[in-house]
């Protein structure tokens, strides 16, 4: 499984990134655009509920939710994070 995310007031997609003791929220909005993001965020709030939550995005694009293991439907032609970097990988 993918980086964990969560729905935010069906207006977008964040995953919370660890450096040191540092945290910080990385927002899908920020890569793509708040209408992309929202687009997306929406979508699978239509399924999981609007109350957000975690989702899990695996290595077929596809979304579960981890509490019901419920499917969410597939990436299609969404906008997604861009790959980390991550040192020594190309």
């Amino acid at each position: 499984m993918l980086p964990t995310c969560s729905p935010l007031a069906r207006d977008d997609i964040y995953y919370k990134h660890k450096q040191g003791r540092r945290e910080t929220q990385v927002h899908l909005s920020d890569s793509c655009g708040v209408p992309r993001a929202r687009n997306l965020a929406q979508r699978l709030a239509r399924v999981k509920g609007t109350a957000g939550g975690r989702i899990y995005i695996n290595e077929q694009c596809e979304f579960f939710d981890p509490a019901t293991n419920i499917y969410l439907g597939s990436i299609e032609d969404d906008p997604w994070f861009p790959p980390p970097d991550v040192p020594g990988r190309p």
